[in-house]
């Protein structure tokens, strides 16, 4: 049995990285701008289990249409925006929505993890745009703003 506790205000679904940018001031108005919605955006966590980064633990969500098209439509705006995304050894091909839980100790970073099935789903109102403060084994985030999603 493995017992997780996550502070609430730590979890989140990362839309997009934009990792070290260089006075982020100058287009925080216009990233805020709020986002039409046709249809409210629900996100599903499925299941948890072991991540695509292999040595995190994560609580994985439904790619639906719905959340997969907030994803490319806040990747155009950034695009408009001439924000650019960092290269990183993490970076993957395709959007893949989850809940970063847990990072594993190295000693169970082999050992097969089962994936356990969970049925959790929450509205999705707003985008928050933090930017983040690495420390010495942990990480503190302060919120910049929101992009509200408006029908």
């Amino acid at each position: 049995l493995i017992k997780l506790k996550v502070r609430q205000e730590k979890c989140h679904v990362t839309f997009a990285w934009l990792g070290q940018q260089q006075n982020y001031q100058a287009f925080l108005a216009a990233l805020l701008k709020p986002m039409r919605q046709t249809y409210l955006p629900t996100l599903h966590i499925t299941h948890v289990g072991r991540g695509v980064v292999r040595h995190q633990l994560w609580a994985y969500a439904n790619p639906s249409v719905v959340v997969v098209n907030l994803h490319e439509r806040l990747q155009q705006r950034l695009s408009q925006l001439k924000i650019s995304l960092p290269e990183t050894k993490q970076q993957r091909p395709e959007f893949v929505p989850h809940v970063h839980l847990a990072n594993l100790y190295n000693m169970s970073r082999g050992i097969g993890i089962a994936d356990y099935a969970v049925n959790l789903s929450f509205a999705i109102k707003e985008l928050q745009i933090y930017v983040s403060r690495p420390a010495d084994h942990s990480t503190s985030y302060h919120e910049l703003g929101s992009i509200k999603l408006t029908s």
